[in-house]
C-alpha cells in the first residue's frame, strides 16, 4: 500500500460585510508554509469549491497531548471595490471538510473608493480543539 498524504477540506464562503450578500468572483489565495499558493475564485453563490487540503496524520488527532492535530493555513480574499481579508490560522484536519466564512467590507461603506485598501487582518484564536469556557 502506498503513503498517502492525508487530506483534509475547505470550502470558502465570501459575502458582503454590510449585506451579507455572496460575492461572485472573488480571489481566494490559499498558503501555507512549505507547498505551493493555491488560487481559486467563487462561484455565484459565494463559495469556492471543496479544496483539498494537506493535513497530518488522522492518528494525531485521536491521541491525547499530540500537538498540531491540524495544519494552518493562511486564507486571504480579494476583490476589486473591497478591502482585502486576511485570515491566519485557519485550522484543516483529516477528513474533514470545513467551511471559512469571509466577509469583506466594502471601500464605499467608509465614502472612500479611491483610498488605497489596507489588509484586514483576523487570527483564528486559540486551540480548535479545546472548547473555551466563560
Amino acid at each position: 500500500m502506498e503513503n498517502q498524504t492525508p487530506l483534509g477540506f475547505l470550502t470558502v464562503f465570501v459575502t458582503s460585510a454590510s449585506t451579507s450578500i455572496p460575492i461572485k468572483n472573488a480571489t481566494v489565495l490559499i498558503q501555507r508554509e512549505g507547498m505551493e499558493d493555491i488560487v481559486r475564485f467563487t462561484d455565484n453563490s459565494g463559495k469556492t469549491e471543496k479544496i483539498p487540503l494537506s493535513a497530518p496524520l488522522f492518528s494525531n488527532s485521536q491521541e491525547a497531548n499530540i500537538p498540531n492535530p491540524f495544519y494552518s493555513y493562511r486564507v486571504s480574499v480579494y476583490k476589486t471595490g473591497f478591502y482585502p481579508q486576511l485570515t491566519q490560522n485557519v485550522p484543516v484536519f483529516p477528513l474533514v471538510s470545513a467551511t471559512q466564512s469571509v466577509n469583506l467590507i466594502g471601500l464605499s461603506e467608509y465614502n472612500s473608493g479611491t483610498v488605497i485598501p489596507q489588509e484586514n487582518v483576523v487570527t483564528v484564536p486559540g486551540n480548535p480543539q479545546v472548547l473555551d469556557t466563560l
